[in-house]
């Protein structure tokens, strides 16, 4: 997914709690309905957790944190992998659950 920046550096949106949100919401297709924005919207945590794992790993390995979220967004999240595997589990009877998304 190549995200638009209208001029703006995606770096910048990084700077902030407020903006780190805002960048994770862009990569939510617009076609989404409602019940998917939910759904994918609260996957924000989960990710944020995933991306902090991998700089921890960056800094773990002697290097320096390099990785910015919208890099990780662009190369690990795919919104439409994540609402199949929910729909599969609500089909399945599960209620509301948390799910590795990146595997």
């Amino acid at each position: 997914m190549t995200m638009q920046n209208f001029g703006v550096d995606p770096l910048v949106l990084e700077e902030s709690d407020l903006g780190i949100q805002a960048l994770f919401q862009s990569f939510i297709p617009q076609g989404a309905n409602q019940i998917q924005q939910q759904q994918l919207g609260s996957l924000f945590q989960p990710t944020f957790n995933q991306f902090l794992g991998q700089i921890g790993n960056q800094v773990r390995q002697g290097g320096a944190p390099t990785l910015t979220f919208s890099q990780f967004l662009e190369d690990n999240f795919n919104p439409q992998r994540a609402l199949l595997r929910t729909n599969r589990r609500s089909s399945a009877g599960g209620g509301p659950t948390l799910f590795n998304f990146f595997s």
